[in-house]
C-alpha cells in the first residue's frame, strides 16, 4: 500500500537483491518498492521427476530439469533470482532461470568491450564472450553526438574496409548496361570514397543479402574503419 501504482514492496531480511535496484540501502533487513514490469513471479511444485522447467518455475534440482537454454539458480536464503520474483515455495527452494537475458549479459559484454585496450580501430570492437551466451560479437561505438559515447551491437562486418577495384572491370551490370555506365566506377567519378550496398553491386532484389555473401570473396579486406594503415601495406 506504500509503493505507487504498479510497483510493489520488496521484503528483505539479509540484504536480498532487489531486481531492478543497486546500493545497499539503509540497512540489510530494509524494505523497498520494484517495479516487477519484465519480470516473471516465481511458480511451480516440489517435483524431483519434472523436466522442461519454463524459467522462474521450479522446483529443481539441477540444469537437467530447466528447458533447453536455462540453468538452475541454486538457493539458500532466498536469494533473487534474475528475470523472476516473488518469494517462491521456500527460501531454499532452487527455480530455473535464463542466464542470457539483457541485465545479466550486459556486464560480461561491457567487461570485454573495456578490456580491448590496444584495438586496432578506436570506434570497433571484436569481443569474445564466454559461458552460455558466448560468442563472439562485433560492437560500434556511437559518437557523443548521438547518444552520449555508447556502444552498440552491430552486424559482425560492419566497419570492414574493403577494395573494390577488381569489380569495377567484372561487375556483371557493366555488360547490360552497354559500357555506358559502370556503377562501381560511378561513385569514385563523383568523387566518393564509398559505395552503398546494395546500390553499387547488387543485381539480386535490393535486400537480398545473397548478394554481399556471394561476391564478397572478390572485394580484398583492408582493414577496420578508423584504423591507422602504412601506406605499402594498401594492396595494388
Amino acid at each position: 500500500a506504500q509503493c505507487a501504482a504498479g510497483l510493489l514492496c520488496f521484503q528483505r531480511s539479509d540484504n536480498e537483491t532487489i531486481p531492478g535496484c543497486k546500493g545497499p540501502g539503509g540497512g540489510r533487513d530494509w524494505d523497498y518498492c520494484y517495479n516487477t514490469s519484465g519480470l516473471v513471479e516465481l511458480s511451480g511444485g516440489n517435483d524431483g521427476s519434472a523436466t522442461d522447467l519454463a524459467a522462474c518455475t521450479g522446483e529443481c534440482d539441477s540444469d537437467a530439469q530447466c528447458a533447453a537454454g536455462l540453468r538452475c539458480f541454486q538457493r539458500s536464503n532466498g536469494e533473487t533470482i534474475p528475470g523472476c520474483f516473488g518469494p517462491g515455495g521456500g527460501r531454499n527452494w532452487d527455480y530455473c532461470y535464463d542466464p542470457c537475458i539483457p541485465q545479466e549479459h550486459a556486464s560480461s559484454v561491457l567487461t570485454a568491450i573495456n578490456s580491448s585496450d590496444g584495438a586496432a580501430s578506436p570506434s570497433i570492437r571484436d569481443i569474445s564472450i564466454t559461458g552460455p551466451c558466448g560468442g563472439a560479437l562485433r560492437g560500434a561505438s556511437i559518437s557523443d553526438k548521438e547518444r552520449g559515447g555508447c556502444w552498440r551491437h552491430v552486424h559482425p562486418e560492419t566497419g570492414n574496409v574493403y577494395d573494390f577495384s577488381y569489380w569495377v572491370s567484372a561487375h556483371e551490370g557493366i555488360a547490360r548496361a552497354e559500357q555506358r555506365y559502370n556503377p562501381v566506377a560511378a561513385p569514385a567519378r563523383e568523387g566518393k570514397a564509398y559505395m552503398t550496398f546494395p546500390d553499387n553491386i547488387c543485381t539480386y532484389s535490393r535486400t537480398d543479402m545473397r548478394c554481399w555473401s556471394d561476391y564478397k570473396r572478390y572485394f580484398q579486406f583492408v582493414g577496420l574503419l578508423d584504423e591507422t594503415l602504412a601506406f605499402s601495406a594498401l594492396p595494388l
